[in-house]
């Protein structure tokens, strides 16, 4: 007779905000915006901005256990002129510039906030209008 046993973990995602993209003019240059974990431009921004309408992303990560986790960003295309060339995290007051970590402390049932934060790239030859750039967050546990 052999017994095992099942374990069960269940990670809670709460969307507080998603990256928030501000409008930005059209140009015929290559424009570049950031975004940091804070919520503020980055020093690498040089596009036109039409409004000031940008945050960082806030998630609330909640877990029913103590194991690690894994956190990740995928960034998604929105089109072929305007792209994420950089995507960035804050996790427990340290930040994450590589789009992955593992084996970092567990948010518990209390939870942590992910703080999301990117750089996007507009070609010269983007068509003006609403773009949604989208990301993926995968968090699991070890």
């Amino acid at each position: 007779m052999s017994l095992s046993n099942i374990v069960s973990a269940e990670i809670y995602i709460t969307e507080v905000q998603p990256l928030g993209v501000p409008d930005i003019y059209k140009t015929n240059r290559k424009a570049t915006f950031q975004i940091d974990t804070n919520g503020a431009l980055g020093n690498s921004t040089n596009a036109d901005l039409v409004t000031t309408n940008y945050y960082e992303g806030q998630y609330l990560i909640r877990s029913d256990t103590n194991a690690s986790i894994n956190i990740s960003l995928t960034p998604l295309a929105a089109d072929a002129n305007i792209s994420f060339s950089g995507l960035v995290f804050r996790y427990n007051n340290k930040e994450y510039k590589n789009g992955s970590v593992r084996q970092v402390i567990s948010p518990g049932i209390e939870g942590k906030y992910i703080y999301i934060g990117g750089k996007i790239s507009i070609n010269s030859n983007a068509i003006s209008g609403l773009k949604n750039l989208s990301y993926i967050l995968t968090v699991t546990e070890n």
